[in-house]
């Protein structure tokens, strides 16, 4: 149910709302009506907070978990490229731009 971000918005908004509602008919001395009001542009100020708030998280809120790295390389071997070819000094991950395409002047074989 809170998986969606304008449901929790929502949610936040109809309890501040309820909160702020009492917290302003007890201690303003205020009539019901009046405290709904005031209590609704206070409701309002922190489900935009709020909402503000989850806009500029970083990411996806449910993220998938990374899968660990024995099986999604279960193809390659240490000490191997992508292409084939062992890289300088055996390391599998040093690959450029250009990995697999000859250098100027040099046959593709080499």
């Amino acid at each position: 149910m809170f998986k969606h971000r304008r449901v929790r918005v929502t949610c936040v908004l109809a309890a501040g709302w309820v909160f702020f509602a009492i917290v302003e008919r007890q201690s303003g001395q205020t009539t019901w009506p009046a405290s709904l009001l005031h209590a609704l542009v206070w409701a309002l100020a922190v489900s935009g907070t709020w909402w503000f708030a989850e806009m500029t998280q970083l990411g996806p809120r449910t993220a998938r978990p990374v899968p660990a790295a024995s099986t999604t390389n279960s193809s390659r071997r240490s000490g191997i490229s992508a292409n084939g070819r062992r890289g300088e000094d055996g390391d599998p991950q040093e690959r450029g731009p250009a990995a697999g395409r000859a250098r100027k002047g040099e046959h593709p074989s080499a």
